[in-house]
């Protein structure tokens, strides 16, 4: 009686493979496109108008930073803040020798 069951289930499998192969399956089971809220040129009208200005936005901010998109303030030094315990900054610490980058260790209690 398993091997009835499972003869059935492989026909299933077999007549689903062949619709997928001549394509009927596709377009039966197609779901249609809704547009909703208007029509889809208007929508990708919008969309357009959206990355013009998206693009207008972003070359002004270029400009405002001079052209140099990599600006940052390296005056500073960073702080390393953290408890005396369990040495659990210690591998951030290895990090700022092997980089030789020079920063202010703070130990709180």
């Amino acid at each position: 009686m398993q091997l009835s069951g499972q003869k059935s289930t492989t026909k299933k499998k077999q007549s689903g493979l062949n619709r997928l192969k001549t394509g009927k399956a596709a377009t039966l089971d197609a779901p249609k496109e809704e547009t909703k809220g208007g029509d889809s040129s208007e929508s990708a009208a919008a969309l357009q108008a959206q990355i013009v200005q998206l693009q207008r936005d972003l070359a002004q901010a270029q400009a405002s930073a001079g052209g140099d998109v990599s600006s940052e303030d390296l005056s500073t030094t960073p702080v390393l803040g953290y408890w005396k315990i369990r040495g659990l900054a210690a591998q951030i610490r290895y990090m700022f020798y092997y980089l030789k980058v020079n920063f202010a260790d703070r130990m709180y209690e």
